[in-house]
């Protein structure tokens, strides 16, 4: 797991979070607001994901001296 993965994650949960506590108060800002930390988590959780797999195909490649 990389730190785009993790950093990603910690941003989804913190826009449930915020999107509960907006449930909570009725703060509808503070819940798109944290609708939007949500998506900018999922989409850095994907990136970290993707950089991932392409070291590992990479390392893979070179192990095999193509």
């Amino acid at each position: 797991m990389n730190a785009d993965r993790i950093e990603g994650h910690g941003k989804q949960i913190k826009g449930k979070l915020m999107q509960l506590w907006a449930g909570l108060t009725g703060d509808a800002a503070l819940s798109r607001r944290g609708h939007a930390i949500e998506l900018v988590g999922s989409a850095q959780a994907g990136f970290g994901r993707a950089m991932g797999m392409a070291r590992a195909h990479l390392g893979f490649r070179r192990r095999l001296g193509v």
